[in-house]
């Protein structure tokens, strides 16, 4: 509010109300005595003690504004000529060099003090915000302004401040004005634990969050903390302290029977119980519960866990690896690969159903290279030949066959009888593609035989080859 501007001040005399009247009554009633007789001694006595008795006396001092009466007195009544002392109030200063008020002879108070109140400059603007003042000139004491940020700004300080004194004279604005400033805290995090009240995005001076532990922990410190001028939690964020057990175990072949499936982070509180069960395909290891407990010294019971099938069937040149079909219900298989040169021969996965690994597990099966036959060809193009497999070898025409037309793949991957060779005929007529007949021999008759005992000499080569594998078999089996 504009205050108004002092005005010169000069010695006054104060209205004393009933003593006045009582003034008024003594002079009428000294007329009318001087008027009825002759003057006496006993009446100039009387009249004289009256004149000093009313007319030399003042009443209670008067109200004076900003000023507080300083002197100690209980009197309603003063002599003439006595003074009184006076102080400004706080806030308020002199106007005038007296500080006095004094009786007069009369009666009256003549008053030599004037207090006026101070006054404080118009108060300072602050960046990113404003003040709730107008444009008034000067402030008088006590006045008090507001002061609030633009958005996104934070008030740093005393919202309000207000018109003081110092040193009794000077008006200044105490306390001294806040600051708008952008201070943001980072998102709090309390392990175990979770923001109760106070969530948002981000946090702005004076925000404040309150946390609570998750079951099974204990909180240790203050839930609430505040953002503070620093860009800080204060005070520190609190601690949830475990009161119970967490990362449950995996157990395989396994799954939990609760409707929500238990995480390794969760905490449980002692005596808590969690109970599972084997997929399909597996039994329990015992005929004990398959159930886990939190004990008191914050770790899970023991378990046996979900018995597995036997180990799968090892395979001669061949390996296999265990996994879990989850699309079969998380049911073991076991995928078998051979060894390099070798050939699998069934099913490539099998499983565990009832304890049982189906279907049979497979077989490698040694790989002979194709048989590289110079002057001569086989009568069927592969590059690979399994176990017991034939291959049928034939010369190009003017090479004769050296040695067995047919060659079995062993199971140790090379080929028998030995690789037979195709050279070149000394004293024949070759007949060229298309006739495929030859004079080496003297009549049909002749060639004719000839052919019979080939025939069966190779019978009798693979008699033998069968006699052979059979003895094997029997030595592995």
């Amino acid at each position: 509010m504009r205050a108004k501007q002092p005005q010169a001040t000069c010695p006054t005399r104060a209205p004393q109300g009933r003593l006045q009247r009582n003034r008024d009554a003594v002079a009428w009633l000294f007329s009318r005595l001087w008027r009825a007789s002759d003057p006496t001694l006993f009446q100039m006595t009387i009249i004289a003690a009256l004149w000093v008795t009313v007319f030399g006396k003042c009443g209670p001092p008067p109200d004076i504004p900003g000023a507080l009466l300083v002197s100690e007195t209980n009197k309603t009544e003063f002599e003439s000529y006595e003074f009184l002392k006076y102080s400004c109030r706080p806030g308020y200063i002199r106007a005038t060099s007296g500080q006095t008020i004094y009786c007069e002879a009369k009666g009256t108070w003549t008053v030599t003090i004037s207090c006026v109140s101070v006054k404080c400059r118009p108060p300072p603007d602050i960046s990113h915000g404003r003040h709730s003042g107008g444009d008034e000139d000067f402030y008088t004491y006590g006045s008090s302004i507001t002061y609030r940020c633009y958005p996104n700004f934070s008030l740093i300080g005393s919202a309000s401040i207000t018109c003081t004194v110092v040193n009794k004279t000077v008006g200044v604005w105490s306390p001294s004005p806040p600051t708008c400033e952008r201070i943001n805290c980072p998102q709090p995090y309390v392990l175990h634990g979770v923001i109760d009240s106070g969530f948002r995005a981000t946090y702005k001076y004076k925000d404040s969050v309150r946390f609570a532990c998750l079951k099974g922990t204990i909180l240790r410190g203050k839930n609430t903390i505040s953002c503070e001028a620093d860009g800080n939690w204060h005070p520190s964020p609190p601690v949830c302290e475990l009161n119970g057990c967490i990362n449950i175990p995996d157990i395989p072949h396994a799954s939990w029977l609760q409707n929500l499936p238990p995480k390794k982070e969760d905490v449980y509180p002692v005596g808590a119980t969690l109970q599972y069960r084997c997929h399909p395909g597996y039994e329990p290891a015992t005929r004990e519960r398959m159930t886990l407990v939190c004990q008191k010294d914050l770790t899970w019971s023991p378990f046996k866990g979900c018995k597995d099938c036997n180990v799968p069937p090892n395979i001669a040149h061949g390996r296999y690896t265990k996994s879990i079909d989850y699309l079969r219900g998380f049911q073991p298989k076991a995928t078998y690969e051979c060894d390099k040169g070798y050939r699998l021969v069934g099913e490539a996965d099998i499983y565990c159903r009832s304890s049982q690994w189906t279907p049979a597990a497979p077989q490698c099966k040694a790989l002979c290279q194709k048989p590289e036959i110079r002057n001569g060809m086989l009568s069927a193009n592969k590059d690979q030949y399994v176990e017991s497999e034939n291959a049928t070898i034939q010369c190009y025409p003017g090479f004769a066959l050296l040695g067995s037309q047919n060659i079995t793949c062993l199971e140790n991957g090379t080929w028998y009888p030995e690789m037979p060779k195709c050279e070149q005929e000394k004293d024949c007529e070759h007949v060229f593609a298309g006739k495929k007949l030859m004079r080496c021999l003297s009549n049909p008759n002749d060639v004719k035989m000839a052919l019979e005992v080939y025939k069966l000499s190779r019978e009798i080569e693979l008699l033998e080859l069968q006699i052979t594998k059979a003895k094997q078999t029997v030595l592995e089996g």
